[in-house]
């Protein structure tokens, strides 16, 4: 990664973190959370959530890492990670701090998804910026160069940075106006939250999905890419929790 792309990598990873802590905060203030246990929550799940998407990467890549530990922690010489499992972990450390904390854990949810995309559209800008996460060869127009390779790349994390950025905006317009979708409250008086979260894992994993035949595959499962599996059960765990949510109950369940 050459210089001035590193330098401008790690900022914009603080950026991405204040950006996303600043819409939490916003929407927290306004539900009277209390706010400074809230970003400690939010903080511990972070740092977790970091190191499970780089531990998830090397043990991926565990033939060029092995058991350096100089390797694993220089990003910048040995740049990588899978999301994911960043965000899966960093997840489940907030479900479980809301828990013991006595919060509405889908009311939560809802906050941090829009926060999530905020965070991770600049994190995309950022992989752009540093050359890190580009996609396959292309001759298309749109081809662009990268540090390391000779061949023109699909711009992936350009194209993620758009869609989050649609999406960020949609969920921040049904945040205000879900609780007056008739059919998502069905027969209550008041609609329950975790309808933002529900679309927010839909749309992200729809929009994952989309970036599949532009990205190189993680790793390769029967000649199928892995991601071909992972992020078909993400959007259905999204529309069994938006059906659970608007009060349906469980599929084949007795009333």
């Amino acid at each position: 990664m050459p210089l001035i792309q590193t330098l401008l990598y790690g900022p914009i990873l603080v950026i991405a973190f204040l950006t996303g802590l600043f819409f939490l905060w916003k929407q927290a203030k306004e539900e009277y959370y209390d706010v400074v246990q809230l970003f400690d929550h939010v903080s511990i799940a972070f740092l977790w959530g970091v190191i499970a998407s780089r531990g998830a990467f090397i043990l991926l890549q565990w033939q060029e890492f092995g058991v350096d530990i100089i390797k694993w922690i220089s990003i910048y010489q040995h740049p990588g990670y899978i999301g994911l499992a960043g965000l899966v972990v960093g997840l489940l450390i907030i479900v479980r701090k809301a828990s013991q904390s006595r919060w509405n854990v889908y009311e939560l949810l809802d906050f941090l998804s829009i926060s999530l995309v905020a965070s991770l559209g600049i994190i995309s800008v950022g992989n752009f910026i540093s050359g890190v996460g580009f996609g396959l060869p292309t001759d298309l127009p749109i081809g662009m160069s990268f540090p390391g390779v000779f061949d023109l790349r699909h711009p992936v994390q350009l194209y993620s940075a758009v869609a989050l950025l649609i999406l960020f905006f949609v969920l921040k317009k049904m945040s205000k106006e879900y609780r007056t979708f008739f059919w998502y409250r069905v027969n209550r008086r008041t609609a329950q939250p975790g309808f933002v979260f529900s679309v927010f894992l839909m749309c992200y994993s729809v929009i994952q999905i989309g970036l599949i035949p532009f990205t190189p595959t993680i790793l390769l499962l029967g000649g199928v890419a892995i991601e071909y599996m992972i992020y078909p059960i993400f959007l259905g765990l999204g529309l069994g929790l938006l059906w659970v949510r608007s009060g349906r109950g469980l599929p084949f369940s007795k009333k």
